[in-house]
């Protein structure tokens, strides 16, 4: 699935929410889409974020739970430090 499958701003939203559980995720720099998760490439690293919560925030946003969140943000990884 190409990445213009997938709202952009859907992504960037979820990344708005999730720094609010882990705030070295950055912001939105791109990602790609692979077997049904999205690879987000951020300014403090990567999230794997699935792409159906990806279009449940386009959808309905309310409906993503705090659990959902952090279970996400738990797949941050750091970039390391030159």
């Amino acid at each position: 699935m190409p990445n213009t499958t997938l709202p952009a701003y859907a992504i960037v939203e979820i990344l708005m929410r999730l720094s609010g559980i882990n705030k070295q995720i950055g912001d939105y720099k791109g990602h790609t889409l692979r077997s049904g998760i999205v690879n987000v490439k951020t300014t403090g690293g990567t999230i794997k974020i699935s792409a159906d919560l990806v279009m449940q925030q386009f959808n309905a946003p309310e409906q993503i739970g705090v659990d959902q969140l952090t279970l996400t943000a738990s797949s941050f990884r750091q970039l390391r430090k030159r």
